[in-house]
């Protein structure tokens, strides 16, 4: 067994340092998505179990609250970026590198 062993001892911690990045990543996703979801599903309920609204100002909170929530429902695709950014170590330093190998490879065409 141990002369399968890798000769790079800090293999384990990389794979760890990774592994504690990845489970921040996505918990932290689990919630945002939780929590830009829930707007809309509330509202979404409250429209089927009371269709029709005929009071004028409890028609004008249902409609900021709807363009909220739909605002919230589409955010929801493209937060992956920002939180992958914000919370990763590990990813931003990979986005700065790629962009430093892009941006080289552009100047020598």
């Amino acid at each position: 067994m141990n002369g399968t062993r890798s000769n790079t001892g800090n293999s384990g911690n990389v794979r760890s340092y990774q592994n504690v990045h990845m489970f921040r990543m996505v918990i932290v996703q689990i919630s945002l998505t939780s929590i830009l979801q829930i707007p809309f599903a509330v509202l979404f309920i409250y429209t089927y179990l009371k269709p029709v609204i005929t009071d004028p100002l409890i028609q004008q909170v249902y409609f900021t609250s709807a363009f909220i929530a739909r605002w919230l429902y589409v955010a929801n695709y493209c937060k992956t970026f920002y939180v992958n950014t914000l919370t990763s170590k590990l990813f931003r330093s990979s986005l700065r590198q790629q962009c430093l190998d892009l941006f080289s490879r552009r100047r020598t065409f």
